[in-house]
């Protein structure tokens, strides 16, 4: 450990999703804590690719992406929300979202910028955010009611657990509004949330232009992290920061307020 970095030293430790692992192998019980796939690709992605290994064609790939795929990038965001999307300047592949994370980071947070995150938050924003420079800004989202594990089980009953409306996590919009001010370069808006699945984004992003917050703040940024969009969470559509007529929707943009958005 002598040869590395002072300020690498915190984050060697393990996170904590590396900890749940850890502990269902050592116990040998199922890992919900990773989004771990139990299926195979569909049949004619790993043909296509097994066919692509075959070819000549073995170079590196294009950085901002292939064509194609930026094509079919900027035909879903039509479809779906009639947005003409410039593919030479507002669609960026990369290797998945916690480089994107990174690299924004690392691009925009200068010492003691402050970052807003919504607690319980996936364990690699925190790291992130102080790895760069900035101050982690937690607000944490709680349930009306906790329950110990006595209360839980009494909950169950007939192989069903019985829900009700105690159960809703609440946003402290008051605690939020306390803690924005004029460092605040950054809010992360994980959406639906990682690790809970409440859908957050609509209901804060309303808040913060009702309350003038976001035009106040002229050097404010915002990021919404999409990953289990098109899983699950069915019954509820999901609100994309795309779908506001009031914001210019691209990858990334900063628009004449200086204001960030990550789609």
């Amino acid at each position: 450990m002598k040869h590395v970095s002072n300020r690498m030293l915190n984050y060697l430790e393990p996170q904590m999703y590396a900890k749940f692992t850890m502990l269902a192998n050592q116990k040998g019980c199922v890992n919900l804590g990773q989004g771990f796939p139990n299926f195979a690709p569909p049949q004619f992605l790993r043909e296509a690719l097994s066919e692509e290994a075959l070819t000549e064609q073995l170079q590196y790939t294009m950085t901002a992406g292939h064509p194609k795929l930026l094509n079919s990038a900027a035909s879903f965001f039509y479809k779906r929300m009639g947005l003409q999307i410039n593919i030479e300047k507002e669609i960026v592949v990369s290797s998945g979202a916690q480089s994107v994370l990174c690299c924004l980071m690392q691009g925009i947070l200068n010492p003691n910028d402050e970052v807003i995150v919504f607690d319980p938050a996936f364990d690699l924003y925190r790291p992130l955010i102080e790895f760069s420079g900035g101050k982690h800004i937690g607000i944490p989202i709680k349930p009306k009611v906790l329950n110990n594990k006595e209360m839980m089980l009494k909950r169950y009953s007939n192989g069903q657990f019985i829900y009700s409306n105690d159960d809703e996590w609440e946003i402290d919009f008051t605690h939020l509004e306390q803690v924005i001010n004029q460092k605040t370069k950054l809010i992360i808006l994980n959406s639906p949330m990682n690790p809970i699945g409440k859908y957050i984004f609509k209901f804060i992003f309303e808040y913060l232009r009702m309350r003038n917050i976001i035009n106040q703040q002229k050097s404010q940024k915002n990021t919404q992290k999409q990953l289990f969009v098109r899983m699950l969470h069915i019954i509820i559509q999901h609100f994309r920061i795309m779908n506001l007529s009031y914001i210019l929707g691209v990858s990334l943009i900063q628009n004449q307020k200086r204001n960030l958005f990550v789609q």
